[in-house]
């Protein structure tokens, strides 16, 4: 997936597209959403990382990682990534002639905790001009979403300062017009009671808020389809609605889906987005895939 990215040629550039350039230095990367990563492997990361040096020098770059939150810029239900040096370069600096191409893979290792599973992070990869080796100072900024696997475990330790868990809730075998119920848990891991907005997004919204798709998959153009009981005995609430959760503490709530009966042969993806008055942000992805028989 890509899409916003930043290039610096003496200033910053804020362009659209596939691929950067910035007065010689090209990559092919922009954002690139890497979903259900396994913990505990060396994953590469794809596609492979193009530098193009599209000036008439020979130039040497250097490749390194930023933590969004430095200034670059953050993404919603994301946080950053908390150890760079999780990712790794098959070369960190290259050297690549006048008007020509090098690729490098990029390598993302998550060590294999109970505590990084359903964790939404990002970082940006800086892909710079070395000092002295060109004329003018070049840098390109393609960004990496990651989302590790979902799980949901009565064992697992969820130390999220906002954890969600399971991160996806899948309905498979949905008969249209018959509600599908299941549950996903919310951990406030603060010292202090938080305030949490919850709300389901499809089709605009997410657009709107750039949250990507998973491939194969279309957004619920109605929230609507959608409702979360917050307990027991309560009834259904259509979003957005608030919820308060205790310091140190976990609230579950029930979703239920109801798949109108005219939608029924799509593969549909809606966000269920929860935001504290803190700025803290975080989703699930809930993938509802129609019963393959249904006439």
């Amino acid at each position: 997936m890509k899409s916003l990215f930043f290039c610096l040629s003496l200033v910053f550039l804020f362009v659209a597209g596939q691929s950067a350039s910035a007065d010689g230095l090209g990559i092919n990367m922009g954002i690139e959403l890497l979903q259900q990563v396994p913990l505990g492997e060396n994953y590469s990361v794809k596609p492979t990382l193009i530098i193009s040096n599209n000036s008439d020098k020979a130039n040497t770059f250097v490749l390194s990682t930023i933590k969004p939150s430095t200034g670059l810029g953050t993404t919603l239900g994301y946080s950053d990534l908390p150890e760079l040096g999780w990712i790794s370069f098959e070369k960190k600096e290259m050297q690549i002639p006048a008007n020509s191409s090098d690729s490098v893979r990029v390598y993302l290792s998550i060590p294999k905790e109970d505590r990084y599973y359903n964790r939404h992070w990002s970082v940006y990869i800086s892909v710079a001009g070395k000092p002295g080796s060109s004329t003018i100072t070049l840098a390109c900024y393609p960004k990496i979403l990651i989302e590790t696997e979902s799980q949901q475990s009565s064992n697992q330790k969820n130390v999220a300062l906002l954890g969600l868990e399971p991160s996806v809730v899948k309905f498979e075998n949905v008969q249209p017009g018959k509600p599908n119920l299941k549950k996903i848990k919310i951990y406030n891991n603060s010292d202090k009671k938080q305030v949490y907005g919850i709300s389901v997004l499809g089709s605009e919204s997410c657009v709107e808020k750039r949250i990507f798709s998973t491939p194969g998959y279309n957004w619920i153009p109605d929230s609507s389809w959608v409702k979360l009981y917050t307990g027991k005995l309560s009834s259904g609430k259509s979003t957005p609605f608030r919820i308060n959760v205790g310091a140190n503490k976990s609230l579950s709530l029930k979703l239920e889906v109801n798949l109108p009966k005219d939608k029924q042969y799509k593969k549909w993806e809606g966000i269920i987005l929860v935001e504290s008055d803190e700025g803290l942000s975080n989703f699930v992805r809930l993938y509802i895939e129609p019963e393959l028989n249904t006439k």
